[in-house]
């Protein structure tokens, strides 16, 4: 670790250490917390839907928003943290010698707090002073349990650190933010710090269906907690291509210290197993195992009732920018799949009468490795493959697009590139169609999603892949006010007569 990254590791621990003082939380409360690569804010959904089951008031903080009595909640995100506030406050009063002012900004005595702030959407898991701040303004308005989604950025930044957690549960630990972590074990290290902040005798779900991470998880509680107090339950989906979503068992059986939890089909029945009939109503089989891993979650935490547990998985039916259907003939889906194996899963679970549009790009200055994978994902699954922008920031989009394309090679299918202009014609009788959209500005992202909308057969899914719920998006390093949903929505009122 360079001394950059120590430094900056040491800033966030402080920042948090001071949020933890200033902002002090009721712990005798229940906080639940999720981590992984994909499925994080769907688990946290389901979670939130059980919790209600269970009579409780939830609050859920996540990368779709805050949510609290069914209502999203429009909150800012601040710029900085309080302890550059702290610091800034202390220079400010030393500077115009009010010495008092600044021993009280250092003391945490600022009645003020850090309250200036404007919106930055980008960011998943809040600053540690804002998480704390939320979770006290909504526990004073009834809030009595609170869901928390925990990045890899979050864990290692310390932004929920200092929080006790009563359970607490791992969706999967693919290849992302390696342009931050620098591999995989440093990145699955820095989501297994989660671990750290469980509550003495709490719970912590892992899926056994994603070896990779089960292995790795397994061989930290074993080596470094291997003598803390903790539940431990291990879920996992048997034969999923025979379960329906729409009606399966979740199955939990006692294997020693540790509960087995399994969805099955609904024809498996076991007479001396309790099994607890449910179904998903999102789209994706992959979504299973969000609802599986929430299952686990609250099954683990004390007095839960695995009945109200199947119930509130019902219950869940959408979630914005997650598999969002806008229309149907032609079907447009939004959904914020933005790694490669969360495209993989959304690519594969599609249903098509006619073809498929993919409409996707790669953020710039992250983690490079996935663009030509997500390339080959794309050009495996799909039909019509239309890259675009996705924040690209001051990166050139040109030259994403280009490594996006290098997933193509070594193809058995002959296929041509075309490079959008004004008037291109679609051209149904090509195996492969692909266009990429070089513009460097919001057009070209508008150009994909018009293109497709517009050539679609009224049997053909569009599925629009990245943005989701994002409000904006970053095209040479400017926020740029965003929406894929009411971009796609003029699109089909434009070229079908959408009212």
């Amino acid at each position: 670790m360079n001394l950059l990254r120590k430094l900056k590791k040491i800033y966030w621990y402080l920042d948090s250490w001071l949020a933890s003082k200033r902002y002090p939380l009721n712990q005798s409360l229940p906080y639940l917390g999720i981590t992984g690569t994909d499925g994080k804010t769907t688990t946290c959904h389901y979670l939130y839907e059980i919790a209600k089951e269970h009579g409780y008031t939830p609050l859920l903080i996540t990368t779709v928003g805050a949510k609290f009595q069914d209502e999203y909640i429009d909150f800012e995100m601040k710029s900085g943290s309080f302890l550059a506030y702290s610091i800034k406050t202390f220079l400010s009063n030393l500077k115009q010698k009010n010495y008092l002012k600044a021993i009280k900004a250092l003391l945490l005595h600022d009645k003020e707090g850090y309250e200036k702030t404007y919106k930055e959407t980008h960011r998943t898991t809040p600053l540690a002073s804002e998480i704390r701040k939320l979770i006290i303004e909504y526990e004073e308005k009834g809030a009595n349990l609170f869901i928390l989604e925990c990045t890899s950025h979050a864990l290692d930044q310390y932004r929920v650190h200092n929080i006790q957690f009563d359970a607490i549960g791992f969706t999967n630990i693919t290849n992302e933010h390696l342009d931050y972590h620098g591999n995989w074990e440093n990145y699955a290290l820095a989501k297994s710090k989660l671990i750290g902040l469980l509550k003495e005798g709490g719970a912590i779900a892992l899926n056994k269906n994603d070896n990779k991470s089960y292995t790795f998880l397994k061989e930290i509680l074993d080596r470094k907690y291997k003598y803390n107090n903790y539940r431990l339950l291990e879920y996992g989906i048997e034969d999923i291509e025979k379960i329906k979503l729409e009606n399966f068992i979740i199955e939990v059986q006692e294997k020693g210290n540790i509960q087995q939890i399994t969805a099955k089909s609904v024809n498996n029945v076991c007479k001396d197993c309790k099994q607890y009939q449910t179904s998903v109503r999102l789209l994706g089989q992959y979504n299973l195992f969000n609802a599986l891993a929430a299952f686990s979650i609250f099954y683990g935490f004390n007095d839960s009732n695995p009945e109200a547990c199947a119930r509130g998985i019902k219950n869940l039916k959408n979630i914005p920018g997650r598999m969002q259907v806008i229309h149907q003939k032609p079907q447009v889906i939004i959904d914020f799949a933005h790694t490669s194996n969360g495209m993989e899963n959304v690519l594969k679970s599609v249903k098509t009468k006619g073809r498929l549009w993919v409409i996707f790009g790669c953020t710039g200055e992250r983690d490079k490795s996935k663009r030509p994978v997500m390339g080959k994902i794309a050009f495996n699954y799909a039909d019509n493959i239309l890259i675009t922008a996705d924040d690209s920031r001051r990166e050139s989009l040109f030259e994403i697009n280009n490594q996006i394309i290098q997933g193509f090679k070594n193809q058995d299918v002959d296929f041509v590139i075309h490079s959008y202009y004004d008037g291109l014609e679609y051209d149904n009788t090509q195996q492969k169609f692909i266009v990429r959209f070089d513009e460097p500005n919001e057009n070209c992202r508008i150009n994909a999603i018009h293109f497709a909308i517009k050539n679609a057969d009224a049997d053909d899914t569009v599925l629009i892949l990245g943005k989701g719920h994002e409000k904006t998006i970053d095209i040479g390093g400017k926020d740029i006010e965003w929406s894929d949903e009411k971009v796609a929505l003029k699109a089909l009122e434009k070229y079908w007569n959408l009212k």
